[in-house]
């Protein structure tokens, strides 16, 4: 068993347990029966509309195992990267907005209800859930088809000058950033890009004194050391803070 099918056993348990979580669900890739070891965790978590706002959401997160990051991402969801370095999203939502999940018809799919829902107390998620089971919306259709080639003609535009606005030292990093899908080149690429978020991360943290996240950070770098295949020694040069 992989570590996030016990992650998400746990995680039903947790939530069986708070009795102001009146309903769950997954989705991504374990809902959708593709997760693998690289997989992270993506799950919707409904709680009683009058005890949401008294969730703290980063301890509550904590029970179904250590997290060494919690934060909101642009987006406004929240991400956490546990001490094994599992990553998962998670919304933390009223059990009032439930009926939205109308929305995801033709844009999201499941193969099975029992994949998708974690917990349902009061019986209100799973009809909806079970409109959004079936194959995958068929996104051969005019309108999707139009999308990708405006899309298309749009981000053309937009990049067309992209490698003039960039100054040298940064594209001569990007560069070492990005590599053919082969090893080695591609775990060098990730060691550059490793290295290069590392600078501009100690940069920040020196300047703003926030935060290093040390300990999370050091289990990154001992992570990407440890998978280093080889052929590629001259990552031990670097200590995981682009020294």
């Amino acid at each position: 068993m992989i570590p996030q099918q016990s992650m998400i056993h746990r995680l039903r348990q947790v939530c069986l347990a708070d009795e102001r979580l009146l309903a769950a669900m997954l989705y991504g890739s374990f809902a959708c029966e593709e997760g693998d070891a690289f997989s992270d965790i993506d799950a919707i978590l409904y709680f009683a509309d009058a005890d949401l706002p008294a969730i703290e959401q980063s301890a509550w997160v904590s029970q179904i195992a250590p997290v060494w990051l919690y934060y909101h991402n642009e987006f406004g969801s929240g991400v956490a990267i546990f001490a094994n370095l599992v990553r998962a999203e998670f919304h933390f939502e009223p059990a009032s907005d439930i009926p939205k999940l109308a929305q995801w018809r033709g844009v999201m799919a499941f193969p099975t209800l029992e994949g998708a829902l974690l917990v349902d107390k009061t019986g209100a998620l799973s009809p909806h859930l079970r409109l959004l089971v079936g194959p995958p919306p068929d996104r051969r259709q005019p309108g999707e088809a139009q999308f990708l080639c405006q899309s298309f003609l749009n981000w053309f535009l937009f990049g067309r000058a992209l490698e003039q606005e960039i100054l040298p030292a940064s594209y001569a990093r990007l560069r070492d950033c990005t590599a053919p899908l082969a090893s080695p080149s591609l775990w060098r690429a990730y060691a550059a890009a490793w290295d290069w978020g590392s600078e501009m991360m100690a940069e920040l943290i020196q300047q703003f004194a926030i935060d290093p996240l040390d300990e999370l950070t050091a289990s990154l770098d001992h992570h990407l050391r440890q998978h280093m295949p080889p052929g590629n020694a001259d990552y031990q040069k670097s200590d995981g803070r682009g020294s």
